[in-house]
């Protein structure tokens, strides 16, 4: 283990350089990336996470040709100044999605999620099944004590069959049915150029990170795509690049 003295406390090694999120939000240029990291080197910030953020053009489209150009770009001048760089796998976040990719190769790997279903029933009480959203996964039966409390001891699995369930309250009041379906959520990721923000209408699509063919399209996507472009920097420099 290695001893350090007040010096190298005051003056640390380069090692325990700190790592900022570099945003990557305008135009991008090589001389004005140039200019950035010179100007992190000069001030002992030996390393940064290339962050794609909201502002970056249209026209430099997320790990297009020329997005990666500028990443491989950023890369080596750090690489001839003896700096880190981290690899962020995602155009913004949440991750999973690689800008909306992952769901425009194959729109059955949108994000989905677990919806809830409540049907009021009093007496002998029979519902269709036939024209809800999404696969079904459960139906119950639940005597509710209040909107967000029901009766545990009250639970019914109930049986489905022809896509109809049927149950008896025998008269008692506070009964629910409550059917849970896997459905797509719809949901999207913030993007990187103006107009993908949180509600806009051109929002990359998320993607459903429990599925593994998912998952498995995110990666190809992402790391597959960095390893191509960066495969020198990897295979020589690995011990100062790596993933995120």
């Amino acid at each position: 283990m290695a001893v350090f003295d007040k010096q190298s406390f005051v003056n640390p090694p380069d090692e325990f350089t700190p790592i900022p999120f570099w945003f990557w939000n305008d135009e991008l240029k090589e001389e004005e990336l140039l200019r950035q990291i010179c100007d992190f080197n000069e001030k002992g910030v030996k390393g940064f996470v290339i962050h794609p953020r909201i502002g970056i053009p249209k026209s430099i489209g997320y790990l297009s040709d020329r997005f990666m150009e500028l990443v491989s770009y950023a890369v080596r001048k750090a690489k001839e100044l003896g700096m880190v760089v981290v690899l962020y796998d995602e155009a913004m976040y949440p991750s999973g999605s690689a800008h909306g990719l992952v769901v425009k190769s194959n729109p059955e790997y949108a994000s989905k999620g677990l919806k809830l279903t409540e049907f009021k029933c009093t007496g002998y009480y029979q519902l269709s099944l036939e024209k809800l959203e999404g696969r079904l996964v459960l139906v119950q039966a639940v005597r509710k004590l209040s909107d967000n409390e029901i009766a545990a001891e009250s639970i019914t699995k109930l049986i489905i069959k022809d896509n109809t369930v049927s149950f008896d309250t025998g008269g008692e009041e506070g009964w629910t049915v409550l059917v849970f379906t896997e459905c797509y959520t719809r949901g999207h990721i913030r993007g990187i150029h103006f107009g993908e923000d949180d509600g806009e209408e051109e929002t990359p699509p998320s993607a459903d990170l429990l599925n593994p063919a998912a998952t498995k399209e995110f990666i190809r996507l992402t790391h597959e795509r960095y390893y191509d472009a960066l495969k020198e920097y990897i295979w020589n420099y690995h011990y100062r690049l790596f993933y995120r």
